[in-house]
């Protein structure tokens, strides 16, 4: 199981503890005080100036898997009305990083978000704000954005922390979702066999080998600190002698592809996002989001039975995430690998809507 999965089940831990113990100190019957970011808007002549005692006060949003969509704002401050008239008195609040926009209503000119004073549950707002100041997070596009924004590397074994675009390797571009799909058509591929000498009991897998006997990979397993891991075969990868399965963790969007070998009973390989296999330059290669910043790429090097333990390239990209780990990206060729990618800031709306483009990323000839 990933060390990196382990790392954020803890600070989850430690995050919801510090939360609840903030909340517990303020009294929910506290009067709502006027925040030291906000300040009154000039209101038209006639108008009473604005505070949050003006705002309807409604019920805080408990669990963002309730919240219809988000909306995204790169001003430093922005405009909150109490009703939707742009012609209505409004409040200047300053656009804080903490700041959470949950959008519930989209209208003409606005959007009806539910906002927390000062991340108060307690004091939480119905405010109505401009269009032209936010983005739905779904509607977020890569337009505008740099795409050759690295925040690290790793290149031969040899790590880069300094150089910060992608050009050093290639370079990176947006293309159609048609060129997309007549590039696929010359995609690739290598398929994940299954082993028919891997055997499930209904609770977990094991290998007729005198080697592996008594060796048992569980369906689910309670994992101290991480909680329950969930388990799904993929297939066989004969080069390594590994049996690949899928690794998740309850209400955790992170997964791991883990090579097991049975024999000697031990992670040889695992992969954060769907490892590619290029068998013409024996590489395995994987792309997913990061944990902390934007997405990585990562190409590995397999020869006879053992795979290189330092990367041939990694790259930690800062300005797109990842769709669905990774799964129906693909190489053309030993220098070109596409994939399909979201804006840094996109977040789905309940049904699921989401801006996807697609990326062509391609390496220098001279590179590996």
């Amino acid at each position: 199981m990933s060390a990196q999965l382990a790392f954020y089940i803890a600070l989850g831990v430690i995050l919801l503890s510090s939360c609840e113990g903030e909340s517990s100190k303020k009294n929910a019957t506290d009067q709502i005080k006027e925040s030291p970011t906000a300040e009154m808007q000039p209101a038209p002549k006639g108008l009473k100036k604005l505070t949050f005692e003006d705002f309807k006060s409604i019920k805080g949003v408990a669990s963002v898997q309730d919240v219809p969509f988000f909306v995204y704002s790169k001003l430093d401050s922005l405009h909150f009305f109490a009703q939707p008239d742009k012609y209505a008195a409004s409040m200047k609040v300053k656009n804080e990083v903490l700041n959470n926009y949950y959008g519930f209503k989209e209208l003409e000119d606005f959007y009806l978000l539910h906002f927390s004073v000062e991340n108060n549950l307690s004091q939480s707002k119905a405010v109505y704000v401009l269009k032209s100041e936010f983005t739905a997070a779904y509607k977020l596009t890569l337009a505008g954005v740099n795409l050759q924004e690295i925040r690290s590397s790793t290149l031969h074994g040899v790590d880069d922390f300094e150089i910060k675009s992608f050009t050093k390797f290639g370079h990176i571009e947006e293309i159609s979702a048609e060129a997309f799909a007549m590039a696929s058509k010359h995609k690739i591929t290598y398929n994940f066999q299954k082993n028919p000498a891997l055997k499930f009991d209904g609770k977990a897998w094991s290998k007729d080998s005198p080697k592996s006997s008594g060796f048992r990979i569980l369906q689910k397993e309670d994992i101290y600190e991480e909680g329950v891991v969930t388990r799904q075969y993929s297939g066989s990868f004969p080069p390594l002698n590994a049996e690949i399965f899928l690794e998740k963790l309850a209400h955790d969007q992170y997964v791991n592809y883990s090579f097991y070998d049975m024999d000697q009973r031990d992670i040889v390989f695992y992969a954060t996002g769907f490892p590619h296999v290029h068998s013409a330059k024996q590489w395995i290669s994987y792309i997913q989001n990061n944990s902390d910043v934007g997405s990585d790429f990562c190409i590995k090097e397999y020869t006879g039975k053992s795979l290189q333990e330092r990367p041939l390239l990694y790259v930690n990209f800062t300005n797109f995430k990842i769709k669905d780990s990774g799964v129906k990206a693909f190489w053309t060729d030993d220098y070109t690998f596409y994939v399909e990618v979201f804006h840094i800031n996109a977040r789905p709306s309940l049904e699921g809507k989401q801006q996807t483009a697609y990326l062509k990323i391609s390496l220098k000839k001279e590179l590996l």
